[in-house]
């Protein structure tokens, strides 16, 4: 074999191994970024997954707190017509929020706007419901309950 032979060898040999090399680190290059495009798939779909769970918690909340406040309303309006005592009717509300799960219904600006609701379609007179509210000490309860009178 002449020398120039064997430089055209050796020169087809380079050039077969750094296409392979070339190759090799294509393939590598190629199997990365596949890898990276399924963890970044994974990571979008958990996103999302996430994303939809909260959703549907607060739509959950949402229906549950509506729930509430007609439980609360349609127990107030039994209790007027039905004129039940102050005791009889906590302890009413009481139940309520436990079905709820609500633990501290005293400190729930719902549970009051609810009670306003329930006043006014037991449809007692503006001039009782006045006086009513004039009988209560806590000024924030006042506005929340008179707030639910007055939005029906």
């Amino acid at each position: 074999m002449n020398f120039r032979n064997l430089n055209l060898l050796l020169v087809v040999s380079l050039f077969i191994f750094n296409q392979c090399i070339l190759y090799d680190i294509s393939r590598s290059a190629s199997d990365s970024l596949g890898s990276l495009s399924t963890s970044l798939q994974s990571i979008s779909k958990s996103f999302v997954s996430v994303s939809e769970s909260i959703s549907d918690s607060f739509k959950s909340d949402k229906k549950e707190k509506i729930q509430y406040q007609k439980d609360i309303q349609s127990f107030t309006e039994f209790s007027i017509k039905e004129k039940l005592t102050s005791k009889e009717y906590i302890k009413g509300i009481n139940r309520i929020a436990r079905k709820h799960n609500l633990v501290d219904w005293e400190k729930d600006k719902d549970t009051y706007y609810a009670i306003g609701k329930g006043i006014k379609n037991s449809k007692i007179s503006t001039k009782e419901f006045y006086a009513f509210l004039e009988s209560l000490s806590n000024k924030e309860v006042q506005k929340l309950i008179e707030e639910g009178y007055i939005s029906n």
